[in-house]
């Protein structure tokens, strides 16, 4: 032939029809990567790149949620309907306190109580505890920058707040 086949031309050769060539012939598109560097449109100077999401931003609140899970699990049901309420519900200070039957103040006491109950919990692990105040004690509190970071990152993003579909759409964090 000395050049490429047309569709029809292959469609024949092949016995199939020439509409399933043409989707043959497209697909066969999809296995070409496009360059993250390629500019979103003609002129732009946004590229593919510049449109995805940094690993910080999708991993932060998940994470969060992985290394507190246990921690709230450990936490009494009020303070654990607490943070449901504040973080996943989106309810205000003063909602939660109508809801609890406190002051908007009291709640703001008991969230802080909260948070340093989950710090000392990610500082100072329960297996940490078992051994007593010894050395591996000591090697419990490792991580205590990370953990206090993650129970930080809990107060920065909402603990899920962000995410909230909606009242009663979530469970109560530590709960199955």
């Amino acid at each position: 032939l000395g050049r490429s086949p047309r569709p029809t031309e292959v469609a024949e050769f092949v016995g199939e029809a020439i509409d399933d060539v043409v989707e043959a012939l497209a697909a066969k598109e999809c296995f070409t990567p496009t360059s993250l560097d390629r500019p979103v449109a003609p002129g732009a100077t946004t590229s593919l790149a510049d449109l995805q999401a940094s690993e910080d931003s999708l991993a932060g609140p998940a994470e969060a949620r992985l290394v507190l899970a246990p921690a709230v699990r450990r936490l009494k049901e009020r303070d654990r309907r607490i943070l449901f309420l504040r973080f996943f519900e989106g309810c205000t200070q003063e909602e939660i306190a109508r809801e609890i039957g406190v002051t908007q103040m009291q709640v703001s006491r008991i969230l802080s109580r909260i948070f340093s109950e989950l710090r000392g919990q990610l500082e100072d692990p329960p297996a940490g505890r078992a051994r007593g105040r010894g050395a591996g004690a000591r090697r419990g509190r490792a991580g205590s920058r990370e953990g206090g970071a993650e129970v930080r990152h809990l107060e920065q993003v909402g603990f899920g707040h962000g995410s909230h579909r909606g009242r009663g759409s979530q469970p109560v964090p530590g709960q199955r």
